[in-house]
């Protein structure tokens, strides 16, 4: 059976048991970790994550994606700063893939946040793996992790202490492409910067939830309607970010705060089985095919575009009571 078929059959019966779930209290936060690369997508998952009233952040963890490592951490420590999120520890990680090189993409520029000037260098701790694994273990079966980077950080977690990391409630990454259409097939970025890694988080054991780079481009939340839901504190944000290239990147896509609303609303998901790649040239190309039994990787694709915009209003408007 061919796997978009097979995708609509089964997603009704997902949908409906979802609509009579139980719904996240404010009494009863759900935990989470964000993994993350720093990148403007980044910034605002990190601002929705840490307003959302259904989420506790335990902790940020960086990782090396849209820059360097340091350059990541520099970046989330500036954002964390500005908006006042002083509550949350921020832990760097890995500086490199497993395997490979690091592929670095600019095209948030050569620091991830190149047209803000006014950053200041934030000592690196490399401690992101260790930590991920004793909030963990204190939190076992309750934690979340968030990942909107190159999946190394959980991948050396799960090899540093696989027992832990079987205790981890579910990841919900943003990464791979099961596009169909010529111009939304390729690499998404995330898994193409260490596939062996990606690979053996899929492989792995634990729930993993995924946001395709196909489906988040299908669902065409563009920047400027983002800008328009936010609070003045936030547009001057992402007006700055983008510099001298506004024009240009008000008409792109989200992708990384599209995780967040799936976390906060535990967004139904259908089964499916995942390979990918580790070739040189097309290192990260993910194809699906129908899981039946045994699954532990599912995805996400029924978004409602006119509910996630609704939620990045309400959300990221908490910033201004939140600081006020």
């Amino acid at each position: 059976m061919k796997f978009f078929a097979y995708k609509k059959i089964i997603y009704g019966a997902l949908c409906m048991s979802a609509l009579f779930g139980q719904r996240t209290t404010l009494s009863d936060k759900k935990m989470v970790i964000i993994d993350t690369d720093p990148g403007g997508d980044d910034a605002l998952a990190i601002l929705l994550a840490a307003y959302d009233e259904r989420l506790k952040v335990c902790a940020i963890t960086t990782t090396y994606g849209n820059a360097s490592l340091q350059e990541t951490t520099d970046n989330a420590a500036y954002i964390m700063h500005r908006f006042g999120i002083r509550h949350i520890p921020l832990y760097s990680g890995s500086s490199k893939p497993l395997v490979r090189k690091h592929y670095k993409d600019y095209f948030w520029g050569p620091t991830g946040l190149d047209a803000i000037r006014d950053l200041k260098k934030h000592s690196l701790s490399y401690t992101a793996v260790q930590r991920m694994i004793r909030l963990i273990k204190k939190h076992p079966n309750k934690i979340t992790i968030l990942a909107l980077g190159p999946l190394t950080n959980i991948a050396q977690a799960i090899k540093k202490d696989p027992h832990t990391m079987s205790k981890v409630r579910e990841i919900i990454a943003l990464g791979g492409n099961l596009g169909t259409m010529h111009e939304l097939q390729g690499p998404e970025f995330n898994i193409e910067s260490d596939p062996e890694a990606a690979d053996f988080v899929f492989k792995s054991g634990i729930p993993i939830k995924i946001i395709t780079f196909d489906t988040a481009t299908r669902l065409a939340i563009t920047w400027g309607e983002l800008l328009n839901s936010s609070p003045l504190s936030v547009q001057d944000f992402i007006l700055q970010m983008f510099g001298a290239h506004k024009q240009k990147r008000l008409t792109e896509y989200v992708y990384d705060p599209l995780v967040v609303y799936a976390a906060s609303y535990d967004t139904a998901s259908i089964p499916v089985s995942i390979t990918i790649s580790h070739e040189s040239k097309n290192g990260g190309q993910t194809q699906g095919q129908p899981c039946l039994s045994n699954c532990t990787v599912s995805y996400i694709d029924n978004l409602n575009k006119g509910a996630i915009i609704s939620y990045f209003s309400k959300t990221l408007n908490l910033i201004v009571s939140s600081r006020t």
